[in-house]
């Protein structure tokens, strides 16, 4: 059982055109922009692909998409998932729903045909290492190349448990330098870490040049949003970039 067919990172912010002050800087290009039903700008940098939206709240999360979204919704309810906001029409020619992983992950399930969405080339992801190497192929010249959702866990295996539950893949199980996992659905992959060294859920890149990119995005205008890790993964070749509605992209050097 898989969420969706299509699916997006969606990020709230109550100042649209401050957050995309960030944005633009960041190696992404903006593909969709609107008013409704509220202000949104929709970004892809061709490995990721952003929802901003201003509705109010700060958050970020994943929305997925399917034209045959209530077998979805039937085989959630049948395992206790509790959705906190619902809307939908008696006819089932509409749903919206949203629920929240364990780990605090918020989920979008959204009833609608996405054959004509926009979808980025997700095969960058799962290149070879020697392949990695070669930075003329990232498609984000600004950041590098994703890498994960990267979401703190209290329990790796419970989550694993967990997400395999909603079509998630185990791609790799490490235990240094503590438990942490890569899981994919074909359209999202998750890094989920049983850590005390970050507590946020971020939007993971890397680069084997990451540290020459970090200075390039202070002498752009976003030195005030650029910030070092703590313990085993600070130092000058990795940062956190926070943006202006305080979500955050992990910048890793490999």
């Amino acid at each position: 059982m898989k969420l969706g067919t299509a699916s997006q990172i969606a990020i709230g912010t109550e100042d649209l055109e401050t957050s995309a002050l960030v944005y633009d800087r960041i190696g992404f290009r903006r593909i969709a922009e609107g008013k409704t039903p509220g202000p949104f700008i929709q970004y892809t940098d061709d490995s990721s692909l952003i929802l901003l939206t201003q509705d109010g709240m700060k958050y970020m999360g994943l929305i997925y998409f399917s034209s045959d979204m209530l077998r979805t919704v039937d085989y959630l309810l049948s395992r206790g998932i509790v959705f906190e906001q619902q809307t939908n029409d008696a006819a089932g020619n509409f749903f919206h729903g949203i629920f929240t992983t364990p780990d605090g992950v918020m989920i979008n399930l959204v009833k609608f045909n996405p054959e004509n969405m926009y979808q980025p080339d997700n095969k960058l992801i799962y290149m070879k290492d020697e392949d990695m190497k070669d930075i003329s192929r990232f498609p984000n010249k600004s950041l590098g190349i994703f890498g994960e959702f990267s979401i703190p866990v209290k329990n790796l295996d419970n989550s694993l448990e967990y997400w395999t539950s909603l079509g998630f893949e185990v791609l790799s199980k490490n235990i240094e330098p503590y438990p942490w996992s890569i899981i994919s659905d074909g359209l999202n992959v998750l890094g989920l870490h049983e850590t005390t060294e970050f507590n946020v859920q971020a939007i993971t890149y890397f680069a084997p040049d990451m540290q020459k990119r970090i200075s390039a995005l202070k002498n752009n205008g976003l030195e005030d949003n650029i910030g070092s890790f703590s313990g085993p993964a600070g130092g000058d070749k990795n940062a956190v970039l926070t943006t202006m509605e305080d979500q955050h992209f992990f910048l890793f050097s490999f």
